[in-house]
C-alpha cells in the first residue's frame, strides 16, 4: 500500500508542477503579446490574456491569414483525429506567426520553437522530466519576446 501512496504523491507532485507551469506560462505568453499588441498600436491589446483572442492576437500580429484561426477552434470543438489533426496545423502555423513577430523585435526564435516541442515530447509519459525542460526552455522564449519589445518601445 505505500508503494501505492508513493506513486499517487509523486503523480501528483508532477501533475501539480506542470499545471503551475502551464499556468506561468500562459500569463508570460499572454504578457508578450499584449506588449507586442501594445507596441504596434493595436486597438484591442487585452485580446491576448483570452485563449481563443490570444490565437487571433498571434496570427494578427505575425500578419498571417486569419483563415489559420479555423483549426484552433476546430480542436476545440471536435475530439480525436480532427482535433489532433486541427492542433498540429494551428501549431506548425503560429510557430511561422512567432518566427515573423521575433525577426521584427530582433527576439531570440529558437526558444519559441523548443518550447513548443514540449507539445510533441508530451505525447510520451516517459519522457515527462525532458518536457518539463523543454517547457521552460519555450518559456523562456516567451519572455525573451517581452523584454525585446520592451526594450524597443522605450527607445523609441
Amino acid at each position: 500500500m505505500d508503494i501505492l501512496n508513493n506513486g499517487v504523491a509523486i503523480f501528483s507532485g508532477i501533475l501539480l508542477l506542470i499545471t503551475i507551469c502551464t499556468i506561468i506560462n500562459y500569463i508570460i505568453t499572454s504578457l508578450a503579446l499584449y506588449n507586442v499588441a501594445k507596441a504596434e498600436r493595436d486597438d484591442k491589446p487585452w485580446l491576448a490574456w483570452i485563449p481563443v483572442g490570444n490565437a487571433y492576437m498571434t496570427i494578427k500580429l505575425g500578419k498571417g491569414n486569419m483563415l489559420f484561426i479555423i483549426p484552433f477552434v476546430l480542436a476545440m470543438v471536435f475530439g480525436g483525429v480532427i482535433r489532433n489533426i486541427s492542433m498540429i496545423v494551428y501549431t506548425v502555423y503560429s510557430i511561422y506567426m512567432y518566427k515573423n513577430i521575433c525577426d521584427r523585435y530582433n527576439a531570440s526564435f529558437m526558444p519559441i520553437l523548443i518550447g513548443a516541442l514540449a507539445l510533441i515530447v508530451g505525447v510520451v509519459p516517459a519522457l515527462i522530466n525532458v518536457n518539463i525542460l523543454i517547457y521552460l526552455i519555450g518559456l523562456y522564449g516567451q519572455w525573451n519576446l517581452y523584454r525585446c519589445v520592451t526594450k524597443r518601445v522605450k527607445v523609441q
